[in-house]
């Protein structure tokens, strides 16, 4: 089951669970959240076209999986191994973001003009400077900033801050206008506020 939730600031959030009365179709999810919990499962860049950001991956040592070039999408992955602890989706698409909610009869809560904004994804990373190539070679411009790094897109209002420490891999999700929440064993992971 899926669900979608949008923030003033633009951000979008897709929370997925497994759906209890097709729970064979879920099986990937289900071990997901087995073996991690509730967590950030993944982020998802669109690209302006996908064979080029592939090329560039390549070129960089980073070999993607599961490339897919179906008519309307195209995708491909990299592991975690490579994004720092954490599943990255490359997306390219003619496809506006309503068009896929209304054909999948998705659950999206619209932003509300006073409501929050996910402003970031917080990750940890023991090697900043690898980091920093990653996120560069996606098309992001870094920065260094307390404690570690912070990648920007330029046509994105979400961030990533990237600390420096082991293990590798996402911590929270980092909100404007709302309180900080504790991490959840069934809801996920921790918010914090942007301060």
């Amino acid at each position: 089951m899926t669900s979608q939730w949008r923030y003033r600031n633009g951000a979008k959030l897709e929370l997925i669970e497994p759906d209890p009365e097709y729970p064979a179709t879920d099986v990937y999810l289900a071990g997901f959240l087995a073996r991690y919990g509730s967590r950030i499962h993944h982020i998802t860049l669109k690209v302006p076209e996908l064979e080029g950001t592939v090329a560039l991956l390549r070129r960089a040592g980073i070999e993607p999986i599961d490339v897919s070039r179906e008519p309307l999408f195209h995708e491909a992955f990299v592991r975690p191994k490579d994004g720092g602890g954490l599943l990255i989706q490359l997306l390219w698409t003619e496809v506006e973001d309503h068009e896929w909610e209304n054909d999948l009869g998705l659950v999206v809560t619209a932003a509300q003009s006073e409501g929050s904004g996910l402003e970031a994804v917080r990750l940890r990373h023991p090697d900043l400077e690898g980091a920093a190539g990653l996120w560069t070679t996606l098309g992001a411009r870094v920065s260094r900033e307390t404690p570690g790094l912070v990648a920007r897109w330029p046509d994105s209002s979400l961030a990533l801050q990237i600390e420096p420490g082991r293990p590798a891999g996402p911590l929270f999700l980092v909100y404007s206008h709302t309180s900080s929440l504790p991490s959840h064993p069934q809801i996920g992971p921790a918010v914090h506020t942007k301060g």
